[in-house]
């Protein structure tokens, strides 16, 4: 609202209107209100691109074969498109002292029967389509009596926003079958579930490979030519030399860190991790109590260990080279000091290979019976089913912005005798512009797993 300063000229020549003209420098001749909603439209696309080979081996020559290796390699690619439709409605109704204590005391009496307030005009009853057509037909009386002022101060603008993402994601696994005269005996499925930094990748020892390979007929003698993908090797990894650390019955590369037994009816019988210690760990989740050793203790001199809760535990400890996220703080996150030195320890609490709660922990010490101890910082679970633990991820966007607020905001217009709009200054009102616009947004970020800090 922009004030009419010559109506300071007719107060000073009104003098016994004073009342009345100090309400109008007061109360703009109009009372405008504004209702901003939003719509959201994802589009998304996935795109797989896999590598497979399946070789069986028939060693002892009877025509069945003995041994089968899968090996698999997936890339997974997944397009996201947002689009997110904004529009902002703005009218007004007549105001001045008169209405303006008319409607307060119709509140106050109306909120003793409802104990809601409501607005005369601007309540559940005033549709966005009422004001659209004009037609306010099916709204109270009062609100017909505004009819001409709110098709006069009917405003609306929009902003359309079309954000576009990527996320990828690979995955790889091989796996073992031994047959028996035509039946399944066992299944040995080996993944790489966790980014270890310490091993050399399986691809970089066939980057120099060719990609053909000579096998030969043993009836015939004849040699054959047979292409391959170098990502993936093309015999039993038992017979290779590999040139990184290896594990597992079938020498294996320790990329592929988890391994699923299966019996003869497919039944998973055991699971294992490369990173699993070989030692159970112990950890420690401090607290002022100990819910399992202080439960009645009243004082701080009562309780045992400080009020740290220790337990043995099995799991998966992974040591980051770059140090552990502890805290989900997006600040923190932003300005690079989110992470500290320490592990994390993956919990598959249902044994099913999905490592889904998260114990981040630092080295404390090693107790009398040779176990390491960790204290527990931060609490996390892991939400979006890959084992790369961190609390946000950085979006790469491209973002597409179209809005008409421009041709309202170059209007400036007076609906009564002593106010005058300017449609411009709608950009200084952040619950219209602001409001909504998460700190996730403001950094270009998503969350991705949850983080709780317990050692404060």
């Amino acid at each position: 609202y922009d004030i009419n300063l010559g109506k300071l000229l007719l107060i000073i020549l009104s003098l016994p209107l004073i009342p009345l003209h100090l309400s109008k420098m007061l109360l703009p001749d109009v009372d405008y209100w504004a209702q901003k909603s939003t719509q959201t439209l994802v589009n998304k696309e996935e795109y797989t691109q896999s590598s497979f080979y399946s070789i069986k081996s028939d060693s002892d020559r009877d025509g069945f074969a003995d041994t089968q290796i899968d090996f698999e390699s997936k890339k997974v690619d997944v397009y996201y498109e947002i689009t997110e439709y904004k529009k902002t409605i703005l009218a007004a109704k007549i105001q001045n002292i008169f209405t303006y204590l008319t409607e307060y005391m119709a509140r106050s009496i109306m909120s003793l029967f409802t104990g809601v307030p409501d607005d005369p005009v601007f309540n559940k009853g005033l549709k966005a389509e009422y004001l659209e057509s004009g037609n306010f037909s099916q709204t109270n009386a009062y609100t017909q009596m505004n009819a001409p002022t709110l098709r006069a101060t009917y405003r609306k603008f929009t902003k359309n926003t079309t954000t576009s993402f990527i996320d990828n994601f690979e995955q790889s696994s091989i796996t073992v079958t031994d047959w028996n005269q035509g039946e399944i005996e066992e299944q040995r499925i080996y993944t790489d579930v966790f980014e270890n930094f310490e091993v050399e990748d399986v691809e970089s020892f066939f980057a120099d490979v060719s990609t053909e390979h000579k096998v030969t007929n043993i009836e015939t003698g004849q040699e054959y030519s047979v292409s391959f993908d170098p990502e993936l090797p093309y015999a039993h990894p038992a017979n290779i030399t590999w040139e990184t650390t290896t594990w597992g019955p079938d020498n294996i590369p320790t990329q592929y860190d988890s391994l699923q037994v299966k019996n003869e009816e497919g039944l998973i019988t055991s699971t294992s991790n490369v990173f699993e210690p070989k030692i159970p760990i112990h950890i420690r989740i401090p607290n002022r109590f100990s819910l399992y050793n202080d439960y009645g203790k009243t004082s701080r001199s009562q309780v045992k260990d400080e009020g740290y809760a220790e337990f043995e535990v099995e799991g998966v400890l992974i040591t980051p080279h770059d140090g552990v996220y502890y805290t989900s703080d997006v600040e923190s996150f932003v300005s690079g000091t989110a992470k500290t030195s320490g592990s994390y320890f993956y919990v598959d609490s249902d044994q099913n290979g999905y490592y889904e709660t998260v114990y981040v922990v630092k080295y404390e010490r090693t107790n009398r019976f040779g176990a390491p101890v960790y204290n527990v910082m931060s609490i996390g679970f892991n939400n979006d089913g890959i084992h790369d633990f961190a609390p946000y991820e950085r979006l790469h966007t491209t973002v597409n912005s179209v809005s008409d607020l421009s041709n309202l905001a170059s209007e400036s217009t007076q609906f009564g005798t002593d106010w005058i709009y300017n449609f411009d200054k709608l950009k200084n009102i952040d619950i219209l512009f602001k409001e909504g616009e998460s700190i996730l947004d403001k950094h270009n970020l998503k969350q991705k797993d949850t983080l709780f800090e317990v050692y404060k």
